[in-house]
């Protein structure tokens, strides 16, 4: 074996550990990306691509870096300080990583206008409004809520307070539960419109796979919603008493329906 295979495979063991350190803390991300982006946040909400994004990064700070720059011919002093600073690139780049899934975790849905959208942390705490008065609302791990529409007189103020960067989500005087009487899930007209589009060439394939799941059922069984997510879209299933049931996603090329 020439001198140069050797020291490729003392690249290689040495870059084995990086590639566990990088694999342990992939399915650490992982695990902790599914808990902070449940169910349908995971796939739409930035869960799966703030995963990948990170493990992509890593890989590459982490065992690329590692074998690229770590040579076994080095004095052992020198090698040492190579693995201090290759790990410790690594760590720094898992930890931005990590902060940047996590900042971006959703906190609530809202219904407003046209679907539930998720809000991250900073909407609230630029209105000084504790994420935690949301479960006052709704038990769910990401609180479901209602948008109110704004009186007349509310309107000024409104509009105040959302080009200061506080959406209506934000603000704890608009915000109801979404079993709420004039939520969207009571508006009959909204569902019939639902109803009618499950039933149409574009809508029906996402009815096909929900039945699939809950055989005997009609559409009059369940109440429905969509969920505009920043990545993928989907169709949030509810049974009569405004109880959340499940979702079906939308394609990834699919025009978001106009109900």
């Amino acid at each position: 074996m020439t001198e140069l295979q050797n020291r490729l495979l003392a690249k290689l063991r040495a870059t084995r550990y990086s590639f566990g350190i990088w694999l342990v803390f992939s399915v650490l991300v992982a695990a902790a990306s599914y808990y902070f982006y449940p169910e349908y946040h995971f796939l739409t909400d930035g869960g799966w691509q703030g995963w990948r994004l990170v493990c992509a990064i890593d890989f590459i700070m982490g065992p690329v870096l590692f074998f690229i720059v770590f040579w076994p011919g080095k004095p052992k002093n020198w090698l040492l300080l190579d693995i201090v600073i290759l790990v410790s690139v690594q760590f720094i780049a898992m930890g931005w990583g990590l902060y940047k899934v996590l900042g971006q975790r959703p906190v609530a849905d809202s219904y407003t206008m046209t679907g539930f959208q998720s809000l991250t942390i900073a909407p609230y705490e630029r209105a000084g409004m504790p994420v935690q008065w949301m479960q006052r609302l709704s038990s769910r791990q990401v609180p479901m809520v209602y948008v109110r529409h704004p009186t007349l007189a509310e309107v000024p103020d409104l509009m105040h307070q959302i080009s200061n960067g506080i959406p209506a989500a934000a603000q704890w005087k608009y915000l109801e539960p979404i079993n709420a009487a004039d939520s969207i899930l009571n508006d009959s007209r909204y569902q019939n419109r639902f109803q009618g589009w499950l039933q149409s060439t574009s809508g029906q394939n996402i009815w096909q796979q929900w039945q699939k799941q809950h055989s005997g059922a009609s559409l009059t069984s369940w109440r429905y919603a969509l969920f505009i997510g920043r990545y993928r879209h989907a169709v949030l299933f509810f049974d009569p008493q405004s109880h959340y049931c499940g979702y079906v996603l939308l394609p990834a090329d699919a025009t978001l329906p106009v109900i």
